[in-house]
């Protein structure tokens, strides 16, 4: 694809028992990337889901864009189990290189990352995510606002479409207040992951 990013989609749930999937599930927990540790894991994590795929091209999952994004890493318990990459544009944020372990894979924790990732989204002030899907994972975009916005893109045989989210949750307060006022730049100051203490989220969750 031209700019690198995968597809996303409505990840299939594991076989597991009803009883071990709520046991197993019980403890996801999604954060920023915070240093080296959590980097590291969001690339082994990237090279797992990817880079075993027959016809895997390296540079299609990694590039310099690396350094200059925001990594989310979604954990079961203690276990890193997922990742998502987030790219800043002038406009909108991008959704990219979403990787899940093969052995965790479950709408639990797809939504939980998903959501995070769109929250954080919305806590900076963006009000348009973009990202794209396999066609079987429309359903799940579509109940998180989710609008095919082009025609279908071939992507190692298969079809990918992109889809544009716009965002109706409000931007973290002290940000709202603009360049120049001191609530403004003290966030600044914040990591990113402190802006999502206050937000108001108004979306329709599957």
């Amino acid at each position: 694809m031209p700019d690198g990013s995968f597809f996303l989609s409505e990840t299939p749930a594991t076989a597991v028992s009803a009883t071990s999937t709520s046991r197993r599930y019980n403890h996801i927990r999604v954060q920023v990337a915070r240093g080296h540790d959590d980097l590291m894991a969001c690339m082994v994590i990237r090279a797992t889901v990817w880079l075993t795929m027959p016809g895997a091209v390296y540079s299609e999952h990694y590039d310099e864009n690396d350094f200059s994004c925001t990594h989310l890493i979604v954990f079961s318990g203690d276990e890193p189990v997922g990742t998502l990459r987030l790219r800043w544009l002038r406009d909108e944020a991008r959704f990219e290189r979403l990787s899940i372990r093969e052995e965790h894979r479950s709408l639990p924790v797809l939504r939980r990352l998903v959501e995070f990732a769109l929250d954080l989204i919305a806590a900076k002030g963006y009000t348009r995510a973009s990202g794209m899907t396999r066609e079987r994972g429309l359903k799940f975009w579509d109940r998180r606002g989710a609008k095919v916005v082009g025609a279908p893109v071939p992507y190692h045989g298969e079809a990918v479409v992109p889809i544009q989210i716009h965002l109706t949750e409000t931007a973290h307060p002290a940000l709202a207040a603009g360049p120049g006022h001191p609530a403004y730049e003290a966030a600044l100051l914040l990591p990113e992951s402190r802006l999502m203490e206050r937000r108001s989220v108004s979306r329709v969750a599957a």
